[in-house]
């Protein structure tokens, strides 16, 4: 078995040489790399691409980390930037949404009231659909992870039920999870990345 690494637009052979396998396609009777990766020819004289990066796909129940760029109500749009998957944190760049039902398991008249944006959040993905990745934060364990003050931006800290700014002395709602911020958080993603 060969292996090289090719770029796309490679030449690799003739079709009376090889069969095009994954990643290559023909023109003209040549062969030819339609991603960067490794090239390989199997016992059968079949060419092959393994990609040398793939982007992982997001999965029904997989545990999201993401920053809220957008809301228009009842619509919340969170920028996903990470998976949490078997304990472990795997980044990942994609835009999902928050339904308003999907903040406390009901609908919620306004959904800027519990989250609002640049807050980092935690959800569970509950649709995956050609046209949208929905996700859920009702659960204890997701919800709001990192809040900023809405007047001076520093981060704030969670008291009791409500979190509070320590340089504005302002309290404010969020629907947070059970490890929200300070050393809790810390020591979840020091685990997740032991």
């Amino acid at each position: 078995m060969a292996e090289n690494l090719v770029l796309p637009g490679d030449y690799i052979g003739t079709e009376e040489e090889y069969l095009a396998g994954k990643c290559v396609y023909s023109l003209d009777g040549r062969l030819y790399s339609s991603c960067a990766g490794k090239l390989k020819i199997v016992k059968d004289f079949e060419a092959t691409v393994e990609p040398l990066e793939q982007k992982p796909q997001l999965k029904f129940g997989d545990e999201v980390i993401g920053v809220v760029t957008d809301i228009n109500e009842p619509i919340i749009v969170v920028q996903v930037e990470y998976i949490l998957r078997e304990g472990k944190l795997i980044p990942y760049d994609e835009r999902v949404l928050l339904h308003a039902s999907r903040i406390f398991g009901r609908f919620v008249n306004e959904a800027g009231k519990f989250v609002k944006i640049r807050d980092v959040i935690k959800g569970k993905v509950t649709l995956i659909s050609p046209t949208r990745i929905d996700i859920s934060i009702e659960k204890p364990e997701d919800g709001v992870i990192l809040a900023y003050c809405m007047k001076c931006r520093k981060p704030l800290e969670k008291i009791n039920t409500g979190l509070y700014c320590r340089y504005c002395q302002r309290t404010e709602l969020r629907k947070t999870a059970d490890i929200y911020g300070g050393e809790l958080l810390l020591k979840k993603v020091k685990e997740i990345e032991d």
